[in-house]
């Protein structure tokens, strides 16, 4: 993982100095290029090459992971293989791809394990905001993610299970209500 971040890092840096030295030559004038696999990386992007980003994600390096993403991310493949590909993501980058993998499921049709990641990820507005829309397409994994997020009234909108109903009633301070669909449960 280091690794990978310092190449990371090493390409960001050679990219910021190419910009502030704008009087300098481009770095491929200068005979600078990308090492692979990540200048074949770049080409495959540039040509849209699903079969080369798929060899790539089988490399020994961040370029994998950059192809992976690629892939997730492109809508012309079915939702199982971008599910596939967003996992692979997340197994190689943990929780710093939550956020993301849990977008790419959710536009894969994934919501209940959206919703998940999500809720893993509830200090984010971006999460919240992931929670209220699955939990606007039926999800009572977002509600209960909503419920966990403090967020009473939403969850209370889109809740359909009793015990998630009153819950949401108990958060907002109404006890009552919430006895009849806590006791009907």
């Amino acid at each position: 993982m280091r690794r990978r971040l310092a190449v990371l890092g090493l390409l960001g840096l050679l990219a910021a100095g190419a910009a502030f030295f704008s009087r300098a030559p481009a770095p491929e004038a200068a005979g600078m290029r990308l090492p692979e696999p990540y200048a074949g990386l770049e080409r495959a992007l540039a040509r849209g090459d699903r079969a080369a980003l798929r060899a790539l994600s089988r490399e020994p390096s961040y370029a994998a992971v950059l192809a992976a993403r690629a892939l997730a991310e492109d809508g012309a493949l079915s939702a199982p293989e971008r599910v596939r590909w967003a996992r692979f993501v997340l197994a190689e980058e943990g929780e710093g791809a939550r956020l993301w993998a849990a977008a790419v499921l959710e536009r894969a049709g994934e919501a209940e394990a959206a919703a998940r990641l999500y809720r893993a990820e509830l200090l984010k507005p971006a999460a919240v905001a992931g929670l209220v829309r699955l939990a606007e397409g039926g999800s009572q994994e977002a509600v209960a993610g909503l419920l966990a997020a403090r967020r009473y009234e939403e969850a209370l909108a889109y809740a359909r299970d009793p015990l998630l109903k009153g819950r949401a009633l108990l958060g907002l301070g109404r006890a009552e209500e919430a006895l009849s669909y806590l006791e009907a449960d």
